[in-house]
């Protein structure tokens, strides 16, 4: 998915602000992002839309599958009396990213960004790991998947009644 993206070059903070919707308190706007070693990605949220981001702004899909993922999670932009603030959040239930890992985000931001201010909530509990997706615990048989389930199911019984074979004369 990634790879279908225009590659817009490098940004101030000012322009970035003026491709980002600014969040607030009426208007939430928030990002799902994927630092790699290439590339910033982000993809905007629709807070009101929960079934549709769940399928098109997955953090694995967004980063092409790349070996190099340094951060995901969320991302919004505000504007505070002091200018403009990122906030950043270790929220990725793919990826994981521990707060050390958040920590160095809040590095690399502001030195990629100069004159940007960023600011992090953690949303996970501080333990050492790689950024690596997480399949350990990953369960077929849950309630979101079972209409792909039972799709599939109904597809088969499709072609097996009426998929007959032609005769041979």
């Amino acid at each position: 998915m990634a790879s279908c993206w225009d590659d817009h070059g490098y940004f101030a903070p000012r322009p970035l602000a003026s491709m980002v919707t600014i969040h607030t308190k009426t208007e939430p706007h928030p990002y799902n992002i994927v630092i790699t070693g290439d590339f910033f990605i982000g993809m905007q949220n629709s807070p009101g839309l929960k079934f549709i981001d769940w399928i098109l702004s997955k953090h694995i899909p967004i980063s092409s599958y790349d070996g190099e993922v340094h951060f995901a999670g969320e991302a919004w932009m505000e504007h505070q009396e002091d200018g403009l603030v990122l906030h950043l959040s270790n929220n990725s239930d793919t990826y994981q990213p521990t707060d050390e890992q958040l920590a160095t985000t809040r590095k690399y931001v502001p030195a990629a960004l100069p004159g940007l201010k960023v600011k992090l909530h953690s949303n996970t509990i501080s333990f050492t790991h790689t950024l690596k997706p997480v399949h350990d615990e990953i369960n077929f048989f849950i309630v979101k998947h079972m209409p792909i389930f039972m799709l599939a199911c109904m597809l088969g019984l499709y072609f097996l009644i009426f998929n007959k074979p032609k005769s041979v004369l």
